[in-house]
């Protein structure tokens, strides 16, 4: 069940930074329509990627190739945010645009991004040592990997 939360999550901030191209791509245009789409592709495609996880880790009980799918999807969905950050201030600064508007908006959708950075960097230093086989003492928690985790499940 957790890997399929973790999926779905991943889907749906998939979908949101399609979304985003959309909406700076073409700002008055009705989106509503991708919405079921966007839910419905989100649940199907979590459902078969934690099944087939799921499936392999029964076959191979120390399957790493997991956790480096997901890095490499985390390592992903950063690079991509940071390129919607720059062509929303490209496709922003083009005449015709208040500058009040192009502050709202790239203010909200910078601050979205990072916030998705920051509550999902849990996740991302966790693979990062199971990935890379680093030693893991869960007797002596970091405070910074306590943190994490609140923002992570919360």
């Amino acid at each position: 069940m957790e890997s399929f939360g973790l999926f779905l999550s991943i889907a749906l901030n998939y979908c949101l930074i399609f979304d985003l191209f959309i909406m700076i791509r073409y700002p008055f245009s009705d989106k509503s329509k991708y919405m079921t789409l966007y839910q419905w592709g989100s649940v199907i495609a979590a459902t078969i990627i934690s099944v087939v996880f799921v499936v392999q880790f029964r076959i191979e009980e120390t399957s790493y190739s997991s956790d480096w799918i997901i890095q490499f999807m985390f390592i992903f969905q950063f690079l991509v945010g940071i390129y919607s950050i720059y062509k929303a201030n490209v496709v922003l600064n083009k005449p015709g645009i208040s500058g009040s508007a192009r502050k709202l908006i790239l203010r909200r959708h910078t601050t979205s991004i990072v916030v998705f950075f920051v509550c999902n960097l849990y996740i991302f230093i966790f693979t990062v040592y199971i990935c890379y086989k680093l030693p893991l003492d869960v007797t002596t928690t970091p405070w910074w990997q306590i943190a994490l985790k609140a923002l992570y499940f919360s």
